[in-house]
């Protein structure tokens, strides 16, 4: 091999080493452009993390809560104001039993995507206005407000989970009353009977406050804890700050 090859394979030699030499380099700053992109977007999310308060101290009347912002259900439309700019409903949810909050990462098929949502559970607090309170659903001198209740048809039919159970003749539910030791009526649901719908569900609904109306959604399955469920609403809007907000359920109820 004379001179003139060897110095031409030498050449393309070189530049070969080069243009590797090149590409490596190119690789090099587009893998340490990615992990700075990624630790910006890191910190973007940490920051909005930080920028969201553990806590939503907020007034309905002249009742003042601290809720979780972790239980409020989605960022802009769970708090709703009246023409007065007053706050006047606060949407909250929860999953069942052990009133787990949404976390995306975890539970978002039992929270978005299950078909009928059987763990979870939609807390709605309003403002009351002038609506006729709980304790006074059984009072006839409530005139048409009773006639129209479809309460007026029930009878008495036992006392179970700690609730007393009304049976109407309507197909679709029945009531269920909760009294204090006085006979006062603190509470009350109607739950769809079995062989109505296809999964059937209760609705719970009483005072917090003498401004806060608090209604519930639930599963007719988890009626034997109905008594947790509310003692675990009324912890959850309580207005002291806390750390530990839910506790371990059992579906057996009393």
């Amino acid at each position: 091999m004379n001179n003139s090859v060897k110095r031409n394979l030498s050449s393309l030699l070189g530049k070969k080493k080069i243009i590797v030499a090149f590409i490596y380099v190119l690789i090099v700053l587009a893998v340490i452009y990615s992990l700075n992109i990624l630790t910006e977007d890191s910190n973007k999310n940490k920051n909005i993390s930080n920028s969201i308060p553990e806590f939503l101290t907020t007034t309905m009347g002249n009742t003042v809560m601290t809720i979780p912002t972790k239980y409020m259900k989605g960022k802009h439309k769970t708090v709703g104001k009246n023409y007065r700019g007053e706050v006047a409903s606060v949407k909250l949810w929860a999953l069942l039993p052990n009133f787990d909050w949404y976390d995306p990462t975890r539970n978002q098929y039992e929270f978005i995507k299950e078909l009928g949502g059987e763990k979870r559970i939609h807390i709605s607090l309003s403002l009351r206005n002038g609506v006729r309170p709980v304790h006074k659903f059984l009072d006839k001198d409530g005139g048409q407000y009773y006639q129209y209740s479809y309460f007026v048809n029930s009878e008495y039919s036992e006392n179970k989970y700690g609730i007393e159970i009304y049976k109407q003749h309507d197909k679709r539910n029945n009531w269920y009353l909760y009294k204090d030791k006085k006979g006062n009526l603190q509470y009350k649901m109607t739950c769809y009977k079995e062989r109505t719908v296809p999964s059937p569900s209760c609705s719970g609904l009483w005072e917090y406050s003498d401004d806060v109306r608090v209604r519930i959604d639930f599963k007719k399955k988890y009626l034997p804890i109905w008594h947790q469920i509310y003692t675990q609403v009324n912890n959850l809007i309580k207005s002291e700050q806390r750390t530990a907000i839910y506790l371990p359920i059992s579906l057996n109820g009393k």
